[in-house]
């Protein structure tokens, strides 16, 4: 779990150096430094989660609000986030693996938005199916084409990486990461077994 966890923080930290990178080739000081705190608060963050098993869900959320906030600056706060759950999912109790959807959400900065985008928006929504936690992680992005889609798929590291620490996490070789795409809505569904 660990080895497959520490193959998303170098692809994590490059993304967000990207965002610093732009304001300091805007000779925009201000902002770079600005960013470059939140950064580095960011990176406190990620390095405390990041060497645990398993963490609270209510720490994973806050660690996502952080990031968003990281990678919303460059966007001028234009990127709405929100969370939903369903009653009964104490978020201080329920445990996943650590930094498991910040790669779904940086995709949707990455893929899913550019700065044409009207109103963009990310939804985590958290409920209960059966024996399982289920995630969706929801943008209202460009979507993909058909063509676009399987490649997209099949060269994704980072959809191989969390399907495999589901499946350690949950025990077993299934399938626990689908994709849902419409026009301009693209959603990530993850089953996690409750424990």
């Amino acid at each position: 779990m660990s080895a497959l966890q520490s193959q998303m923080n170098p692809h994590f930290i490059f993304n967000v150096l990207s965002s610093i990178q732009y304001y300091i080739l805007d000779n925009d000081i201000d902002n770079a430094l600005n960013s470059l705190g939140r950064f580095s608060h960011l990176i406190r963050q990620m390095l405390n989660i990041s060497t645990r098993n398993e963490i609270s869900l209510s720490e994973e959320i806050e660690f996502l609000k952080l990031y968003v906030e990281v990678e919303n600056f460059r966007w001028m706060n234009k990127v709405s986030f929100d969370v939903e759950t369903t009653c009964g999912i104490d978020i201080y109790n329920v445990k996943i693996p650590p930094m498991l959807l910040q790669p779904l959400v940086e995709n949707a900065f990455v893929h899913a938005f550019d700065q044409n985008s009207v109103n963009p928006q990310i939804i985590l929504k958290f409920s209960f199916d059966e024996n399982f936690l289920k995630i969706v992680v929801e943008d209202n992005g460009k979507g993909f084409s058909n063509k676009k889609r399987n490649e997209k798929l099949y060269e994704s590291k980072a959809l191989r990486i969390i399907n495999e620490r589901l499946r350690l996490f949950n025990q077993d070789k299934g399938e626990y990461i689908t994709i849902s795409f419409e026009k301009s809505r693209t959603r990530v569904y993850l089953l996690l077994r409750f424990k």
